[in-house]
């Protein structure tokens, strides 16, 4: 699949979000679509899949003290209501 960077791709997993931060995505907007679910929005482009495909393999290298700041950025976020 291919993505323009006006496409939005949204994802309420924590990790792979916190991912697509690390290596250079920006967070454009926080959905919660019920009282337990967020979703993570991000726009997308022609890289995107290729993160995608290789994070689900397993296939995805990047700085783990990254991953674990972001990570924590994120959660953050949530905990202060900035939806």
């Amino acid at each position: 699949m291919r993505l323009d960077e006006n496409q939005i791709v949204k994802t309420s997993d924590l990790g792979f979000a916190a991912t697509l931060v690390t290596v250079g995505y920006s967070v454009s907007h926080l959905e919660r679509k019920d009282p337990k679910r967020v979703f993570f929005c991000f726009r997308g482009d022609d890289k995107y899949q290729s993160i995608e495909d290789r994070y689900w393999l397993k296939n995805l290298q990047i700085d783990a003290y990254s991953l674990s700041q972001n990570i924590r950025l994120l959660k953050n976020r949530l905990h202060a209501g900035q939806l």
